[in-house]
């Protein structure tokens, strides 16, 4: 059999572990971290293809975040590249960053500069809400941290290293949100673990649909 879509009837955390269960079923190796699509995409409309990926910030088994193994030379690439010219970046005149736009922020924890797009503006308390471009993550800093990016990096540019996944077909049970204890589960499960990224293509022409 295939992963089917979600059991509505069950409990988010029971749906969990029937996927996990159904990876180890379904797979000849001895652990479910290294499943055998060969069941899985025998149902999935398209052109199939596979990347290698990791995990870098996961919001629930609907919304994680990945970086593709082909791109992580490009990534070292870039952070070194942001590090050498540090001594030219400059702070975002008058403190006023722009919605949309990508900025410079500097990550004390990992000693290295990380472009963010800004999402929204508290002004009076000089506040932004950024996202991570390269990671996934979100987080309130600031403003008077941001930092002009050269056009170069800006995304439209360089477009963003981390892609935005999703478990295929899997919903969680009640309504739209996920039980915390089934998204820590999935935390879990796929933290430090290379993952196979599955995209699907078609393209949209004369009545045929497209699938990413």
């Amino acid at each position: 059999g295939t992963i089917q879509a979600i059991n509505h009837s069950t409990s988010t955390i029971d749906n969990i572990k029937h996927i996990l269960n159904t990876l180890t079923n379904h797979s000849n190796a001895v652990t479910p971290r290294s499943f055998n699509f060969s069941t899985l995409t025998s149902s999935i409309p398209g052109v199939l293809h596979e990347e290698t990926v990791k995990v870098t910030h996961v919001r629930s088994p609907s919304l994680f975040f990945v970086q593709r193994s082909i791109d992580l030379g490009n990534i070292a690439t870039l952070n070194l590249e942001l590090m050498n010219i540090s001594n030219k970046i400059h702070k975002v005149k008058d403190h006023v960053p722009c919605i949309g736009k990508t900025y410079l922020n500097y990550a004390v924890a990992d000693g290295s500069w990380c472009r963010v797009l800004v999402t929204s503006l508290t002004l009076d308390t000089h506040r932004a809400t950024v996202q991570y471009v390269d990671y996934g993550w979100c987080d309130t800093i600031d403003t008077l941290s941001l930092f002009e990016c050269p056009c170069q990096y800006q995304v439209d540019k360089l477009p963003a290293f981390a892609l935005t996944c999703s478990l295929w077909q899997i919903l969680p049970s009640q309504g739209d949100d996920w039980d915390s204890r089934a998204v820590l589960m999935f935390t879990e499960f796929i933290q430090d673990t290379e993952l196979k990224l599955l995209v699907i293509e078609c393209e949209v022409q004369k009545e045929k649909h497209k699938y990413f």
